[in-house]
């Protein structure tokens, strides 16, 4: 493998550990008795981002 593979290896866990921490904190808060809808969205938008950031990534 050259640098490259093992760049990109290190991006797809850092990618996948942050996807782990967004989905995590978005059960907390849904398993919360008061939930807080703006910290929801936000949540949701940046798993969007994320999704629109790999999509963008394999159609090249």
């Amino acid at each position: 493998m050259d640098h490259f593979e093992y760049l990109m290896v290190m991006v797809s866990i850092i990618l996948g550990l942050g996807t782990t921490q967004a989905l995590r904190g978005l059960s907390k808060m849904a398993r919360s008795p008061t939930r807080f809808l703006p910290a929801t969205l936000w949540v949701i938008g940046l798993y969007c981002r994320r999704a629109e950031f790999d999509l963008g990534q394999t159609q090249k």
